[in-house]
């Protein structure tokens, strides 16, 4: 394929996406803004415990969708006093995946990028893996928790006053100064990354026979910033080197390393900090090993059904 024609036809669909990515941050950012996130734990929380769980596992999945990392005091505060034991901590830390993976992907950004960039059907089949990816984790862990009896009342959030929040006017323009922050540091990678993954991976189809070249330059994209590897996807979609579920398949792969890289720069150390260092390392090869696992199990389930 000629590389100007390649290089033209990336950069046009950058400048047609950008928009919208625009657009899904500043959304994002409004949520958070407004806490209505907190709300929907809240509410979320009580939903969970009616359904059976014990208010501490309906504490910490309704906290972490309120923050990723809002989950695991809730839980290292239950085993002090008693309420949970070790593996219960480890069960309920992998329980929280779901909850934790929807909370992030609309509150930083994800969601809204995969629809503007890969498109609404392949953004909402790409999210839709990944929500089902999640709830790989979640509901094995929750069945092996076991259901005790909750009656709804014992739960533990943080709360928020009125006064934190503020009007809607001054929301907006936050929530637009924290997008056009957030585009000024995506927009140069899309373009001075994403572009020569773009060109890489039709190398690497020249010389690698089957979808191992694609995959790779995703791969490497996708660990700049994820709105890179879609763009890139989206672009090997286009052309043709991919199809629909491959893509997906191929995100989902792209994915471990992001996980890896994630687990081992931030997470061990979070874990060890909240669980101390025998439990936390417990809990975060658990949590290392289930959101890998799940992710390729995904990716096979869909290359081998599409």
């Amino acid at each position: 394929m000629d590389i100007i024609k390649l290089v033209i036809h990336y950069l046009l669909v950058i400048t047609k996406v950008a928009p919208l990515v625009f657009l899904g941050f500043f959304l994002a950012s409004l949520m958070i803004i407004l806490r209505v996130h907190e709300r929907l734990g809240k509410l979320t929380g009580r939903r969970l415990a009616r359904l059976g769980l014990t208010p501490e596992a309906a504490s910490a999945m309704a906290a972490s969708l309120v923050s990723p990392s809002a989950g695991y005091p809730i839980l290292a505060e239950f085993r002090r006093e008693g309420r949970l034991d070790d593996r219960d901590v480890v069960l309920l830390v992998v329980a929280t995946t779901f909850p934790t993976t929807v909370g992030e992907m609309f509150l930083k950004g994800p969601f809204f990028a995969a629809l503007a960039i890969l498109g609404p059907k392949l953004g909402t089949e790409y999210m839709g893996a990944l929500f089902v990816t999640a709830l790989l984790q979640t509901l094995p862990a929750l069945a092996l928790y076991g259901a005790r009896s909750g009656n709804g009342s014992d739960i533990h959030l943080p709360s928020t006053s009125r006064d934190d929040v503020p009007p809607l006017r001054e929301a907006v323009i936050e929530g637009l100064r924290r997008a056009a922050r957030r585009m000024k540091y995506v927009l140069p990678r899309m373009i001075g990354i994403g572009l020569p993954m773009v060109i890489l991976a039709e190398v690497l189809r020249s010389w690698i026979h089957g979808g191992l070249g694609p995959v790779v330059a995703i791969t490497l994209a996708n660990v700049s910033h994820y709105t890179v590897g879609y763009a890139t996807a989206a672009e090997l979609v286009h052309r043709g080197v991919l199809s629909e579920s491959e893509a997906v398949a191929a995100l989902l792969i792209a994915g471990c390393a992001n996980v890896l890289m994630i687990f081992l720069k931030a997470s061990l150390a979070t874990y060890v900090s909240i669980f101390g260092s025998r439990l936390g390392l417990q809990a975060w090869a658990a949590n290392l090993g289930s959101s890998v696992g799940a992710r390729l199990l995904m990716a096979y389930a869909i290359l081998r059904w599409s």
